[in-house]
């Protein structure tokens, strides 16, 4: 009896740590994990009330939107003090497991490098020296598990009708879609001491200032005091992105050439376009004052901005000891904190009220967001339940909830939002923030016609850090920012039109010739003219090549490229096939076999609509598998050259390349074997003039480019190859033949008529004269008097 009672006693407890392990799974099937960078306190208990109250307003937002089963989340906050610490070795870790289904990230971390994930890869020069750059190629090499974007979902955008930022829902997106979402956004603010400003240099500082004055005014100050103990300008520039974000305010403040050059994108965001500015280069680097770049570096050697600068920022702090000051919306929200408590106080202690706050020149600023990401290993059927739970946390309502709580700065456009309660909240500057001009570190200067992002961050940074930096900013700024491509009206362009308009002429006369005479001469008419004119218009394609290098690339013509160079190799190598074929067939009594199976016109004529058929699924399948692009920005002596590009290109392209080949081994194979036929002598003569001239152009063009030419040049020893390619391969095997039917010349070998012996033969409903010969190894060939022009 007692043993009994043990027995149900265990089963009973056993039940219920079953029972208990069924609830915990059922319930952290309904939390979702998130794990984030902490940008609110390092007070733990303030900590824990933050978490609850986002998890709180979470709840309250997903109830409103009425979905099926009800969720809550679970947020981790990082210990790291590092934020670059917190991706590198947290989030990245992360991504390659299921312990968290979203994360808090940068916006500038988002895709790493924002036109690489363009699909643009960087090819450079590998005689580049400067550390620098080799610092940035070894990381463009990384794995693409290295990046955050390799290892993150698309998300369903569903924020509905708010006024967000466009600028920064845009920059969230790649290739129209969205891979996150925001969460809060940054601005830029100066910050100035009233005291020295007001009183010592008896200025007034509002909205419309300009670096001239701020330069005055500095100037003034350390004229007036002992400017050991002062700073001029109090800013951080600590990491690459900060110091790319002084630049570009600075640029489009300071420089009306700047604005000139930028092409409008949308509201406030604009695209920079090098190709505007050639006579104007003086903003990159010159003694005008358009010169942007330079003036910061006179900036730091004068002690106007501390050379100190360049090392890790120190918690916020006000000081009697800077003049001005730039700092971001975290810092205006410390600044009201302080400025509040400040006076509350009695005593004489009021340092923080000698500061006020204003617009950076020309209301310039680079914006900041910190977005939600989710993790691309969890399972399939929890990634639809991530992406609401991201459309949630970055709705207006809890955007709205965390400014009024958590003083956090929603990502509205700030023009036309207006909200009385939220705009009362001081710590939310709507008067300032629907003034500012924003400008997006990922997409602003850094297009199409410009190097990546990170390349430039890192040269402009070696630029200001390097005392010993020689004076070759403006070339090098040059080449970051223009893209050499071949206009129309240039001279390379003149010649590539050339190139286009003397082959199609060419050619053009070649086919006009085969029609008006293909039933007017008995040999045109024998001798398969449409495949011949095919065959013409295959050849075409290497005048085509020089038309298609001119001008930009764009995705249309990328993709009418591949499809017309290609189809068009094969058809002219199809062709080909075909005559040679016919030799053949000829030549062994009409009788061709391939493994013992005996083929015929009919059979032949289906090879070859296979073998085009397989070039233009190839070239289907590529697109929709790996659609091409304005893909490679190639750096070729200091130069960038685009490209069509696609993630798989390299597949597809060799596996093109090897039908082509394989087509041009058996057609070399075939062509040599008709050497020994006398009436056909002539064939192999041409074929194999015309595939030696080829291969030595080819081989001098590859040896010249080993020169490392300027792209111009590149340009116009490329383009003539083809050229000269395409001119060869139709003189050498159309014109002969089509002038030895028109003309009646015969350019053939002389036949030896002692052992040629003619019978009449019937061939496809003709009278053909066949001859019947004997070489000089006594092996009897027949062969038809039958002239093929190709």
């Amino acid at each position: 009896m007692v043993i009994l009672k043990q027995f149900q006693l265990k089963n009973i407890l056993s039940l219920f740590l079953l029972y208990n392990l069924i609830l915990e799974y059922v319930k952290a099937d309904n939390v979702i994990k998130g794990y984030f960078y902490n940008i609110f306190t390092n007070d733990n208990n303030q900590l824990k009330l933050i978490k609850d109250n986002i998890k709180t307003n979470f709840e309250e937002n997903w109830n409103k939107k009425k979905f099926n089963k009800e969720y809550t989340i679970d947020i981790t906050f990082s210990e790291s003090k590092n934020y670059q610490n917190y991706i590198e070795y947290e989030v990245k870790k992360e991504l390659n497991d299921k312990n968290y289904d979203f994360f808090l990230i940068d916006l500038n971390n988002l895709y790493s490098d924002y036109e690489t994930y363009k699909k643009i890869v960087l090819n450079y020069n590998n005689n580049k020296k400067n550390k620098n750059e080799k610092r940035s190629n070894k990381n463009k090499n990384k794995k693409s598990n290295d990046f955050i974007f390799s290892n993150i979902i698309p998300l369903d955008y569903d924020l509905g009708t708010g006024h967000f930022d466009s600028n920064i829902l845009d920059d969230c997106k790649l290739n129209d879609v969205y891979y996150a979402l925001p969460f809060c956004a940054s601005y830029h603010f100066l910050f100035y001491n009233t005291y020295y400003v007001n009183n010592i240099a008896k200025e007034i500082v509002n909205e419309n200032i300009t670096w001239d004055d701020i330069e005055r005014i500095i100037t003034a100050i350390f004229n007036s005091i002992n400017n050991s103990n002062v700073e001029g300008i109090k800013v951080s520039l600590d990491n690459k992105e900060k110091i790319t974000s002084l630049y570009l305010e600075g640029l489009f403040a300071n420089s009306t050439i700047y604005n000139k050059c930028s092409i409008d994108y949308r509201t406030n965001n604009k695209y920079f376009n090098f190709n505007n500015c050639v006579s104007s280069r003086e903003i990159f680097y010159s003694e005008k004052s358009e010169s942007w770049i330079k003036k910061i570096k006179s900036y730091i050697e004068k002690n106007y901005i501390n050379e100190k600068c360049f090392e890790p920022e120190d918690e916020f702090s006000y000081k009697r000891d800077s003049i001005f000051y730039i700092g971001n919306s975290d810092d205006y929200r410390i600044y009201q904190y302080l400025l509040n408590e400040s006076a509350q106080q009695n005593g004489d202690n009021m340092n923080y009220s000698y500061y006020d706050v204003t617009l950076l020149p020309g209301k310039y600023s680079t914006y900041n967001s910190y977005v939600l990401v989710g993790n691309r290993q969890i399972d399939d059927n929890r990634k639809k339940i991530v992406s609401d739970v991201i459309n949630i946390l970055s709705s207006e309502n809890a955007q709205i909830q965390r400014a009024q709580i958590l003083n956090l700065t929603p990502t509205f456009n700030f023009i036309e939002y207006e909200n009385t309660i939220l705009c009362e909240n001081k710590n939310i500057p709507c008067n300032l923030l629907k003034k500012i001009n924003p400008i997006s570190l990922t997409k602003t200067l850094f297009n199409r016609e410009s190097v990546s992002n990170n390349e430039m961050f890192e040269f402009i940074s070696s630029y200001l850090k390097d005392k010993n930096t020689t004076k070759n900013f403006k070339k090098e700024m040059k080449n970051y920012l223009t893209l050499v491509y071949t206009k129309y009206n240039s001279v390379v362009g003149i010649i590539d039109i050339s190139y286009f308009l003397i082959g199609n002429i060419y050619a053009l006369i070649l086919i006009i010739l085969i029609l008006i005479n293909k039933n007017k001469n008995s040999q045109i008419k024998r001798s398969s003219p449409m495949i011949c004119i095919l065959f013409i218009l295959g050849i075409t394609c290497s005048f085509y090549f020089p038309i298609f290098n001119i001008s930009i690339p764009t995705k249309l013509s990328c993709t009418f490229n591949h499809y017309f160079m290609d189809i068009l190799l094969s058809v002219a190598l199809s062709c080909y096939l075909v005559k040679v074929w016919r030799i053949h067939y000829i030549l062994n009594s009409y009788k061709s076999k391939i493994f013992g199976i005996r083929l015929s016109d009919y059979s032949l004529s289906s090879i070859i609509t296979a073998i085009i058929t397989i070039e233009l699924l190839l070239n289907i399948l590529w697109d929709v598998v790996s659609p091409r692009n304005v893909g490679v920005l190639s750096i070729q002596t200091s130069e960038r050259i685009t490209n069509c590009t696609s993630e798989h290109d390299f597949f597809f392209k060799a596996f093109t390349y090897a039908v082509n080949i394989l087509m041009f081994i058996f057609l070399f194979i075939f062509t040599l074997q008709t050497r020994k036929a006398t009436d056909y002598y002539d064939e192999y003569r041409a074929f194999l003039i015309a595939t030696g001239l080829t291969v030595f152009i080819i081989v001098l063009t590859g040896i010249s480019l080993l020169f490392h030419l300027s792209y111009y040049h590149a340009e116009i020893v490329n383009n003539t190859t083809s050229f000269l390619i395409g001119i060869i391969i139709l003189t050498t095997l159309v014109l002969p033949k089509l002038v030895e039917a028109l003309t009646g010349k015969n350019f053939r070998k002389r036949f030896d008529t002692t052992e040629i012996n003619v019978d009449n033969v019937k061939f496809k409903n003709s009278n053909i004269n066949v001859i019947s010969f004997k070489d000089n190894e006594n092996e009897q060939n027949y062969t038809e008097k039958f002239n093929i022009l190709i």
